[in-house]
This record gives structure tokens, C-alpha cells and sequence, in this order.
């Protein structure tokens, strides 16, 4: 989602309506590409979007990434530094 919207952005800069449904997505946006660019966006996967699939990649991601899922955990589940 976030690479199409960029790419979409960058394609149609001016384009009202990819704007304007940016714009609604809001804070949940602005977070998953902040998530993203923290290099994150695997961790958030594994706790809030997995399904069955993904789950059984879970060991696997932990046992190689397990700092990137504690600092996914400390600063966007709990909010601390």
C-alpha cells in the first residue's frame, strides 16, 4: 500500500482525490510509513496483521529479528523511548 501511494504521489503529484483519500487515512498513515521507514514494518506485520500464512513464519522472523520486534514492541505498543 505505502508503494503504490508513493508511487501514485510521485506520478500525479497534484492529483486532488489521491490527496484527499491520503488525508483520510490520517494518523494510521502517517504511522505505518513512519513504521516503514524505521525498517518496522515486519514486526508490525507479525503482531497486528498476521493470518495463518504469515504466523508460520513467525519463529523463523523471531529468532533472526528479535531486536526489531522489541523495539516495534517498546515504541509503538508501549510508547517508551
Amino acid at each position: 500500500m505505502l508503494a503504490v501511494a508513493a508511487e501514485l504521489k510521485a506520478a500525479k503529484p497534484d492529483a486532488p482525490d489521491l490527496t484527499k483519500a491520503l488525508a483520510q487515512c490520517g494518523p494510521s498513515w502517517e504511522q505505518l510509513a513512519e513504521i516503514n521507514s524505521a525498517g518496522l514494518l515486519e514486526a508490525h506485520v507479525f503482531f497486528f496483521r498476521a493470518n495463518a500464512e504469515i504466523a508460520v513464519d513467525y519463529p523463523d522472523y523471531r529468532a533472526k529479528h528479535r531486536d526489531k520486534l522489541r523495539s516495534y514492541l517498546l515504541k509503538y505498543y508501549l510508547h517508551l523511548p
